[in-house]
């Protein structure tokens, strides 16, 4: 029995002393690469390890594995991967490859490289990067990359895998950046980056490839699709972004699905998605908050979205529908007779948007705080009417190459930017309130045109009118504009009748090139200048009232106009009006020369204009 013990006695002190050096092994971080086969380290304790990232690379061969330990970090190297092998670090927060700000961190040409684990950081400018991938059936993934130019760069390369990097405060423009990449996936990753110019990601001449389960925020763009086909974008969530969460330029046959894309920055220049040249697009499910641009890029499929928790509509060749219901954001192409009203649309890239329609009515819906309000673009025979557009950002309400429309009793009223825009033929504009828009309040193009009994008041500019002809401008109100009440430039044969202008720096400007215009029976009061003309010719100018103006009237270089029975403030047997005109000395050498018209019979009286 005692032989027996001792005999286990011994068995077990020979298993403890081949368990102990293998634990051993473990702890001291081993360096031999014989020892596990294809296996080279680089710092640990153990000897014949590398200190040098790069020494374990070159002595590496197709398929082994360097393996970095954490306590040399920061690494301070370039490295260069030219063989498929795997490069694992220990820790990822702990385990630092640092270029110093110069040249890109690590720059791999050879396929089937695994880079992972690592903390890739401090690269130089211009084109370099954490990392610079020129190789195929690569998979870069669990790294963190930060403080490089650009993050991860993939260039003429074919079936990568990009995922669960983190990516942080890189300033260059890319984060993620594909070019002439393709059936390639970039998944899971998170990008955040408080710089103004930077994308999260970007794919240029690329087909085929899937950005799925993202995480961006704080970029300038969220996703940039350019000159690409065939892209799957799901399930991605981008929030904070600048300016545009996705733009998809000349990226036909993209899915957007599943997405989440919440308020930008600057919710009144934001953007969810873009569309340009890009038709044959499926968006569906996603859920959105400043909507959905579209240039150029039809057909479209777009499905069950949301903005602000309310549904995007979108028809496509539709006829007689009304939408009634509470809608975050609408888009009309090639439809015919849809009535839009009672809507009440706010913080959306643009409100209500109508595309190559017509007969469609827009009438008692509020849009406030988007960046356009309603936007139609070659769509006839529209009704606008009884909305008030408030406080929007670049437009309140633009027509655009559209004819025979009709826009009337509207308010439009405190955008930054435009207030109302026209451009086309046969169109009334009438008893709309048009004030407190920051840069001009109402810009008028096009032929045969009526504005009547409108109200333009507090603007930047009032009325902007050029490439005018035939058309009248009646019984409006400009009041109080910051610059001028009616500019008029490159216009023919317009008659401006029964307006009242009040409290503006140029009551009206007719200048360059604008000929046979008629302006009769308005009333200049209380303007800094009444009325100027500037290289307009052929004009007529007749029983008008200038009373109170600091310079009722002047001309410049204006030949052959006709000023005929206006009042000018008392009576009078004639009236001088005072102008110069340009004389050329030599090449750049000018002077003013003093010129004067006359209007020969003068009126006793005011004229009886009404109001």
């Amino acid at each position: 029995m005692k032989r027996k013990c001792l005999a286990v006695v011994i068995i077990l002190l020979f298993t403890g002393t081949g368990i102990i050096p293998a634990i051993a092994q473990d702890i001291e971080k081993p360096s031999q690469p014989t020892s596990i086969g294809g296996w080279l380290y680089v710092g640990g304790s153990g000897p014949g390890n590398y200190t040098r990232i790069q020494d374990a690379i070159d002595n590496a061969s197709n398929g082994d594995t360097v393996f970095i330990y954490n306590d040399l970090s920061p690494y301070y190297e370039n490295v260069h991967i030219n063989k498929s092998i795997q490069l694992i670090g220990e820790n990822k927060s702990t385990t630092c490859i640092d270029a110093q700000y110069n040249g890109t961190v690590i720059e791999i040409h050879a396929d089937n490289v695994t880079v992972t684990n690592l903390c890739l950081q401090h690269s130089g400018r211009d084109m370099n990067a954490g990392i610079a991938l020129y190789g195929s059936g690569c998979d870069i993934s669990n790294n963190i990359i930060t403080e490089d130019f650009h993050g991860i760069s993939v260039y003429f390369a074919n079936n990568n895998s990009i995922h669960n990097n983190d990516l942080q405060n890189n300033n260059g423009n890319y984060n993620i950046y594909f070019y002439y990449t393709n059936h390639s996936t970039i998944e899971n990753n998170v990008i955040s980056n408080p710089f103004q110019y930077t994308v999260g990601i970007t794919t240029y001449h690329c087909d085929n490839n899937t950005i799925r389960n993202n995480s961006i925020t704080m970029t300038y763009n969220g996703i940039l699709i350019s000159a690409t086909t065939d892209s799957i974008l799901e399930a991605n969530r981008v929030t904070d972004c600048r300016f545009i969460a996705v733009v998809l330029d000349d990226a036909p046959d993209t899915i957007v699905r599943n997405n989440v894309f919440e308020q930008p920055t600057d919710s009144s220049r934001g953007c969810d998605i873009t569309f340009s040249n890009s038709p044959r697009c499926v968006v569906e499910n996603n859920t959105l908050y400043s909507g959905v641009v579209l240039r150029d890029s039809y057909p479209m499929t777009i499905l069950n979205n949301l903005v602000q928790d309310k549904p995007l509509v979108y028809l496509e060749g539709k006829t007689d529908m009304s939408i009634d219901y509470p809608c975050g954001q609408i888009i009309l192409f090639y439809c015919r007779n849809i009535i839009v009203k009672n809507q009440d649309i706010k913080l959306t890239v643009c409100a209500v948007y109508l595309k190559s329609s017509d007969g469609c009515t827009l009438i008692n819906n509020s849009l406030t705080s988007n960046g356009q309000g309603i936007f139609c673009s070659t769509s006839h025979r529209t009704t606008i009417s009884d909305n008030t557009i408030n406080s929007n950002y670049d437009y309140a309400l633009t027509i655009d190459a559209s004819n025979n429309n009709t826009i009337i009793n509207n308010i439009i009223s405190y955008t930054m930017g435009w207030g109302l825009i026209v451009s086309g033929d046969n169109t009334t504009i009438a008893n709309n309130e048009i004030s407190n828009n920051g840069f001009i309040g109402f810009a008028l193009r096009g032929h045969n045109i009526s504005v009547i009994n409108n109200t333009v008041s507090d603007n930047s500019r009032g009325l902007d009118i050029r490439f005018l002809t035939n058309s009248i401008i009646k019984r409006n109100k400009l009041q109080r504009n910051s610059v001028f009440g009616i500019s008029v430039t490159e216009s023919i044969n317009n008659t401006f009748e029964q307006n009242i202008f009040t409290g503006n720096v140029d009551g009206i400007t007719i200048g360059y090139q604008c000929t046979r215009q008629l302006v009769r029976n308005n009333e200049f009061r209380d303007n800094q200048n009444g009325l100027l003309l500037d290289n307009a010719n052929d004009n007529i100018i007749t029983k008008n009232n200038f009373i109170n103006n600091e310079k009722d009237a002047f001309f410049q270089d204006s030949y052959r106009n006709v000023w005929l029975r206006n009042y000018w403030g008392q009576p009078r047997l004639f009236h001088i009006i005072w102008g110069s005109k340009t004389i050329y000395i030599f090449e750049h050498a000018t002077r003013q020369a003093p010129r004067f018209h006359i209007d020969w019979l003068p009126a006793l009286r005011p004229f009886d204009i009404p109001t």
